[in-house]
C-alpha cells in the first residue's frame, strides 16, 4: 500500500485538528488586511494571530523570502507623476517590525525536518496524521488581533460558499 502524498491542504487540515481546541479560528488561504496570503492563520482563543507557511519543495521555502507587494502610489516631484511605492518585503517586516502575525511558523514534511528557519520563526514537521514542533515560533510582538470578527467570518462564509460552487457536482 502506498502512502497518500502530502500536500498543502492535507497539512493544513492536520494543523486543524492539532490546534482546533485551542483556537477561536483557523482558517486555510486567507489574506488578512495588508498582509500576505496565509495558507493557514489562526486567531488564537487569547486573541493573537498566526501564520502557518507550509512548504512542500525546499525550492518553494528558498523563494519565499523573496515576497514583496507594493503599497501604493506616491506623487514623485523629481518625474512629476505618481509613481509606485517601494515595494515591501514580507520577511523583511517579520524580521524588524511588529506588523503581521504575533507567531510565525514555517511547516514542513518529514524530508524538509533539517532546514534551518530565521529566528523570528517556528518549524513543524507535518506527517500524514500529525506535526510535531521542531522549534517554537517566538512571540514577535504581545499586539493582539484587532480586526472585526463580523467582517472576517463573513469573508470566510462567502469564500467558503465560492469554493462550493466552484466544486459542486453538476
Amino acid at each position: 500500500m502506498t502512502t497518500p502524498k502530502l500536500t498543502a491542504r492535507s497539512i493544513g487540515v492536520t494543523i486543524f485538528n492539532k490546534l482546533h481546541s485551542a483556537s477561536e479560528l483557523i482558517i486555510p488561504r486567507y489574506t488578512p488586511p495588508k498582509w500576505w496570503e496565509c495558507d493557514v492563520w489562526r486567531l488564537t482563543k487569547s486573541g493573537y494571530e498566526q501564520e502557518f507557511e507550509i512548504k512542500l519543495t525546499m525550492q518553494d521555502y528558498r523563494i519565499d523570502v523573496l515576497k514583496e507587494r507594493s503599497t501604493g502610489w506616491v506623487y514623485d516631484p523629481s518625474i512629476g507623476r505618481m509613481a509606485p511605492r517601494e515595494a515591501e518585503l514580507k520577511h523583511d517586516l517579520l524580521a524588524g517590525s511588529d506588523r503581521g502575525p504575533q507567531r510565525f511558523w514555517y511547516v514542513v514534511p518529514d524530508a524538509m525536518m533539517g532546514v534551518e528557519v530565521p529566528e523570528y520563526a517556528g518549524l513543524m514537521v507535518a506527517g500524514r496524521y500529525s506535526v510535531a514542533v521542531l522549534k517554537e515560533a517566538p512571540k514577535r510582538h504581545k499586539r493582539k488581533w484587532e480586526g472585526d470578527r463580523a467582517d472576517l467570518l463573513r469573508s470566510f462564509y462567502h469564500r467558503y460558499w465560492a469554493h462550493e460552487a466552484r466544486h459542486a457536482k453538476a
